[in-house]
């Protein structure tokens, strides 16, 4: 089993807070017993997404990343060369696979779940990127 361990300031906390000593060190001890201990793998390159990092996750063999696509390339001919699958069910498995993305993960997504007023705002610097702003603006203006 896998667990992502995240911790947030809360709001009313400077940015510049720093805290003390003790607890730091605390909190160091406990890491590293943990480490120690075999129940924490790694904690390096972590960093605030205050600040924009970004973490980089690296799969691992199996899981989905590029040498598993020779065995799904198996599975397709196997299955078709079995006859464990007609015409029709392929025409039936794109149609719900293409219903399925419009409607959990378009409409779901970008129109039924939406809040235009979230407090949850973009950062400065995401909204920059690939010019997101003046997309928005001008999408505003011709609608309105």
């Amino acid at each position: 089993m896998r667990v992502m361990l995240l911790h947030k300031l809360a709001e009313d906390i400077p940015e510049d807070y720093v805290p003390p000593q003790k607890l730091i060190a605390d909190v160091g001890k406990m890491v590293s017993d943990a480490r120690d201990a075999g129940l924490l793998r790694d904690g390096a390159g972590l960093r605030s997404t205050q600040r924009e990092a970004q973490v980089r996750l690296q799969p691992r063999p199996g899981s989905g990343g590029p040498g598993t696509h020779p065995y799904g390339v198996y599975y397709l001919y196997y299955i078709h060369t079995h006859g464990l699958v007609s015409g029709w069910d392929w025409v039936f498995s794109v149609a719900y696979m293409l219903a399925f993305m419009y409607v959990f993960l378009v409409k779901t997504t970008y129109t039924w779940l939406a809040d235009r007023n979230s407090p949850y705002a973009f950062a400065e610097g995401a909204m920059r990127r690939f010019n997101v702003q003046s997309r928005l603006e001008r999408r505003n203006s011709l609608t309105h």
